[in-house]
């Protein structure tokens, strides 16, 4: 029997859609980088960024770049969603929906405003989405810009170049707040310094392109004015950085293409070790910056995470991998719409984590336990002296512990007191520290406790565990004190 098979062209429906694509995750930083995305991909030198209150308790926001331009059909097809295929290698365009995708998640009203090097006219084209949802329909206005829109634009450039502006922005100041000007100020200010430490590390190596040849020129990236320096993250200028890795691998994709992924891993210097303190400043040592940051065609994509494969943790805040792969690799590696995140394939993490990580975690842990050591090596300045000494005056009150047996193989101790058996760890000689004999540290306790009941040197003690965010907070910085409590 054959079966019989119908097909007709069934467009979604406009206004729901449109609605729907307004809910698609962005940030506001990540929002406006997608639209930096294409003036570089457009040759911009220069891309200004303005936030600014416009009468009415509104704002506005615009990027405008000194780019080729585009004439009135390439508005046209920049302003469709899903606009035609780029051919273009050096493009970080991925699928066509960015600029409309980005802009709407914030704004009811964008447009595009632009004119190219060969003529003077300057064309715009609007996406309305209130209209939209109000004839069920997708109709976009065109044709030649306002005077207004022509200002703007002439504002950042007079010959030619791109602007993308936002209007009725809904989503980024908070209603009750529209109609007081200082609360306006005050979030504008906040969404400019996030926005500015954002774009510094996302386009750091076409802010500063120097070490990247494949990059045809500087690009400048100025917010409400100010230049956006690049935050390089793996301090490659400091003499104390130390580079772990540095290699291409060659990757198969499904296709049975190849392509190439350059894993470079770096350890940061010690905050005391870096050239001053200004560059110290700069690194952003933390747990919020540690792990990988990965590139595609130059840009940040996502990061500094680990990616799932470990948790953030203080004695690696020194770790940082840098993983750069080109457009050819999207298949493999599932880069999302918003460009901002992605997914590693199951292989590359197993890789990762066998054969890349191990290397540059182990090495990052030493030197963070470098510094942390030496802090406390002398027993004279040692923070738990005074604690020490208090426990040892009071010991012979204490009673009587009795160590009934001692297991080796599980180091621990069997040990009973006047309130019966119990068993505690038996710290190895190699852990503790000889000149602290009731108060001591670890480098690492069970299940990552703060603090365990412990037999060391044969007496009874307390082992703290070096690696907890609460050492760093609270101990090292009391070291001056006779007593942590």
């Amino acid at each position: 029997m054959n079966q019989e098979i119908e097909k007709e062209s069934l467009p979604p429906s406009a206004d729901r859609l449109a609605l729907g694509m307004r809910e698609m995750g962005y940030t506001f930083k990540g929002a406006i980088a997608d639209l930096v995305d294409n003036s570089i991909s457009a040759g911009a030198s220069n891309v200004d960024i303005f936030i600014e209150a416009i009468f009415g308790g509104f704002i506005r926001v615009g990027v405008v770049d000194d780019g080729h331009g585009l004439n009135m059909d390439q508005i046209r097809d920049a302003m469709k969603y899903g606009s035609e295929a780029k051919h273009d290698p050096d493009s970080l365009s991925k699928f066509g929906l960015g600029l409309k995708t980005a802009s709407s998640a914030f704004s009811k009203k964008f447009s595009m405003i632009s004119r190219t090097d060969k003529s003077k006219e300057v064309y715009f084209a609007t996406w309305d989405i209130d209209e939209i949802v109000r004839v069920n329909d997708w109709i976009l206005s065109k044709g030649s810009a306002s005077s207004d829109q022509i200002e703007i634009l002439d504002r950042f450039t007079k010959e030619n170049g791109t602007l993308v502006l936002w209007e009725n922005i809904d989503k980024l100041i908070p209603e009750k707040s529209r109609h007081k000007a200082n609360e306006v100020k005050k979030l504008i200010k906040i969404h400019e310094g996030d926005l500015t430490e954002h774009l510094s590390l996302v386009f750091q190596r076409f802010l500063s392109p120097s070490k990247f040849p494949e990059i045809s020129h500087q690009v400048k990236i100025r917010v409400n004015g100010k230049d956006v320096e690049a935050f390089d993250p793996f301090c490659e200028d400091e003499k104390d950085t130390t580079v772990i890795v540095n290699k291409p691998y060659e990757l198969v994709l499904p296709s049975g293409k190849t392509g190439i992924i350059t894993i470079r891993g770096f350890v940061i210097p010690r905050r005391e070790k870096f050239s001053n303190s200004d560059a110290e400043s700069r690194a952003r040592i933390g747990n919020q910056n540690q792990g990988l940051f990965i590139y595609r065609k130059n840009r940040l994509i996502t990061g500094p995470d680990w990616q799932g494969i470990y948790k953030p943790e203080p004695h690696y805040s020194l770790a940082r991998i840098d993983i750069s792969f080109n457009p050819d690799l999207d298949e493999i590696l599932k880069v999302g719409v918003r460009k901002s995140d992605i997914t590693l394939d199951q292989d590359i993490k197993e890789f990762l984590s066998t054969e890349i990580l191990p290397l540059v975690r182990n090495y990052a842990s030493t030197r963070y336990r470098e510094g942390q050591r030496s802090i406390i090596v002398d027993p004279d300045t040692s923070i738990h002296k005074g604690s020490n000494k208090a426990v040892g005056s009071l010991e012979k009150d204490l009673g009587e512990v009795k160590v009934v047996s001692v297991d080796d193989l599980k180091s621990t101790a069997t040990i009973e007191n006047r309130f019966g058996t119990s068993t505690v760890r038996l710290l190895k000689p190699t852990e503790g520290h000889k000149d602290e004999p009731f108060i001591t540290t670890a480098e690492t306790l069970i299940d990552g406790v703060f603090w365990e009941p412990v037999i060391h040197e044969n007496r009874r003690a307390v082992a703290i565990n070096s690696s907890h965010p609460f050492y760093d907070r609270v101990y090292l910085p009391s070291k001056q004190t006779e007593v942590v409590i």
